[in-house]
């Protein structure tokens, strides 16, 4: 149970950019990545199942979609490890990247919905001024010392995937607003 409460910790430390002393600790486990990583898709599908309503259907043929989103943060933590002086283990910046999900997930959720655009523009920029920090304050707890390089990396992972998710418009969802017939036949 400690180190549930270690990884907790120290994931609260990176969130509230105070990482601390807890981040240059034994990396967090294999169940803290994964902890984390579910996590983030359970709240990803329940902010999903909101936007779809309350008549929406469970459908699994988008299981695969959710892979292209796990690509980039295994990508960058890869491409990350191997850029950081001292170098950092994989399982250090996957656990920086997973932890940050849900805050992304969350914030790509509420700016989806009837949000005037100029405070899109605004809570974007917020967003991506937060993410960098978070990256550099993180790393930098990491290692011991700024990691520009890796933060760098990072963030050019993160932009070919957007520039190539948006070319695909990829949006995986395991909910479907109900056939015309079903909801008819349910009346």
């Amino acid at each position: 149970m400690d180190s549930f409460w270690g990884a907790l910790r120290r994931a609260m430390g990176f969130l509230t950019l105070r990482p601390g002393k807890a981040a240059a600790t034994a990396p967090p486990s294999d169940w803290a990545v994964a902890a984390f990583t579910v996590g983030s898709l359970v709240l990803w599908l329940l902010l999903d199942r909101l936007r779809y309503g309350k008549d929406a259907e469970f459908v699994t043929y988008d299981v695969p979609g959710f892979a292209w989103y796990m690509l980039p943060f295994l990508l960058a933590a890869w491409l990350a490890s191997r850029i950081t002086r001292p170098r950092v283990e994989f399982r250090n910046i996957l656990f920086l990247l997973v932890v940050a999900a849900p805050v992304l997930t969350g914030c790509a959720f509420l700016l989806g919905h009837n949000v005037p655009e100029k405070l899109i523009i605004a809570a974007t920029v917020a967003l991506v001024v937060y993410a960098i920090v978070y990256l550099e304050v993180g790393l930098g707890a990491l290692a011991g010392r700024r990691q520009h390089p890796a933060v760098t990396a990072i963030v050019a992972v993160t932009l070919v995937f957007v520039a190539l998710n948006s070319m695909l418009f990829d949006a995986p969802t395991l909910w479907t607003e109900p056939e015309p017939e079903t909801a008819d036949a349910e009346k």
